[in-house]
């Protein structure tokens, strides 16, 4: 059985991919707080700015770029910063 702590990181994961994929303004603050997360929501969160624009989605990507974790700064790249 999974421990508890993964279970959450990968629903956290899954909510914010969510949210990118919807693309409400109304879950941007939420995504911009889980760029901040552990690496793995970090990344997801990274991704799921696609759908948003505006200085502080600028802001956080720039931020990405210069993340300690590879795959973080590699989804900041992949969305074109």
């Amino acid at each position: 059985m999974p421990s508890c702590a993964i279970t959450v990181s990968r629903s956290s994961a899954s909510a914010v991919a969510a949210l990118g994929a919807i693309g409400d303004p109304a879950g941007l603050p939420a995504v911009l707080v889980a760029c901040r997360d552990r690496p793995a929501i970090r990344r997801r969160a990274v991704l799921a700015l696609a759908p948003f624009s505006g200085p502080e989605v600028e802001a956080a990507i720039l931020h990405a770029l210069d993340d300690p974790d590879w795959q973080v700064r590699q989804a900041a790249e992949d969305l074109g910063a």
